[in-house]
């Protein structure tokens, strides 16, 4: 009766077997053969779109990507280029229409098993100094990385990957997964979910919080009320100028040095798992 009832699992397997290489075989030979395979090496990764624009023409920027990292960087010149590295198939573009520049590169969808290699995507942005109103990077997940001072309202979104950003005024900022790290920045929110927030500066008004992670500033100069929040994770500052600081922790310590109770503002910082410090 045992040797019965191996016999048919073994049946069983075999036959489901079969139907799994069936229908593989069918959506490899009728299918889209960039959507399905069983292996994939990365193909040569090149300038898809490569585009120039007269700063005077442009007063918002939005760049919108899947898997792509995408970098502003300082312009050699008085122009807007945008330089975008991917695969042949990526869908890429760059157009400009009524005074915004819209940026995006989206991989196809692939269903791939086993060995999957794909080649790095990436947006380039080389921005001269100008008065651009409004600046949008949203990325799935890919690091964003601004290596240049922004003067304009700056939103920065990725689900999966690292924030970097140099300095900018009016700054809202999301992560759900990965680090970020800020220079100088005035009246900034800064909200991630799971990594760590660095700043150098932080000026004007502040709302900081993250659920899992360290909170690190170096100094806060406090221009209106104020909070920086962290579920899981400490927090530290090293200078704040001009807030009395309002501490509260569930589990942790806080341990706050020459705090000023006639400030005009209120710098207030919770935590429920980790300590408070703040020289």
């Amino acid at each position: 009766m045992k040797e019965i009832s191996i016999k048919w699992l073994i049946i069983l397997l075999l036959v489901c077997l079969v139907i799994a290489l069936v229908i593989a075989m069918v959506l490899l030979l009728h299918g889209d053969n960039n959507r399905f395979s069983f292996f994939h090496f990365k193909e040569e990764t090149k300038i898809i779109v490569e585009q120039e624009y007269n700063k005077e023409e442009i007063k918002k920027i939005v760049a919108d990507t899947s898997v792509s990292d995408i970098q502003i960087i300082p312009s050699e010149n008085e122009k807007i280029k945008v330089v975008i590295y991917g695969e042949e198939t990526d869908k890429a573009k760059s157009e400009l229409e009524q005074n915004t520049l819209t940026i995006s590169a989206q991989k196809k969808t692939r269903i791939c098993f086993g060995f999957c290699f794909f080649g790095k995507e990436e947006i380039i942005i080389y921005l001269p100094e100008n008065e651009i109103k409004e600046i949008e990077l949203k990325t799935i997940s890919g690091d964003i990385k601004v290596s240049t001072s922004l003067k304009a309202n700056t939103t920065i979104k990725t689900t999966s990957g690292d924030i970097s950003l140099n300095s900018a005024a009016d700054v809202d900022i999301h992560s759900t997964s990965g680090d970020i790290n800020v220079g100088d920045v005035k009246n900034a929110s800064i909200i991630s979910v799971s990594g760590e927030i660095k700043g150098n500066t932080v000026e004007g008004k502040a709302i900081i919080s993250t659920t899992s992670g360290d909170i690190k500033i170096n100094r806060f100069l406090c221009k209106e009320n104020s909070e920086i929040k962290s579920v899981s994770g400490e927090v530290k500052i090293n200078n704040v100028e001009n807030a009395y600081i309002e501490t509260k922790t569930v589990s942790g310590e806080s341990d706050i040095a020459n705090n000023n109770r006639k400030a005009e503002y209120t710098l207030s910082i919770k935590t429920t798992s980790g300590d408070i410090k703040v020289n």
